[in-house]
């Protein structure tokens, strides 16, 4: 299940692939997370925000996207 919200939805910044609840992501360090949620910018200079569980860790963590070379696509712009 791909993650959106409101229109949006998270993809990899690189190849616009989407991602998905509960994948594996590395952040810019090589660590192991796993994405769960999150959500997208709610103005033009916002990026949001996402939901990431360290691997083997405990609590999930509000984060931005960047930390993972991940960006929300608005699947409403233009239309």
């Amino acid at each position: 299940m791909r993650i959106e919200k409101k229109g949006w939805v998270l993809v990899y910044k690189s190849t616009g692939a989407i991602v998905v609840h509960n994948e594996l992501i590395r952040d810019f360090r090589g660590e192991a997370w796993i994405v769960t949620g999150g959500n997208p910018p709610h103005h033009s200079a916002s990026t949001g925000k996402i939901w990431a569980t360290q691997l083997g860790g405990e609590g999930t963590r509000e984060l931005f996207p960047q930390v993972f070379e991940l960006e929300w696509l608005n699947t409403m712009e233009g239309v």
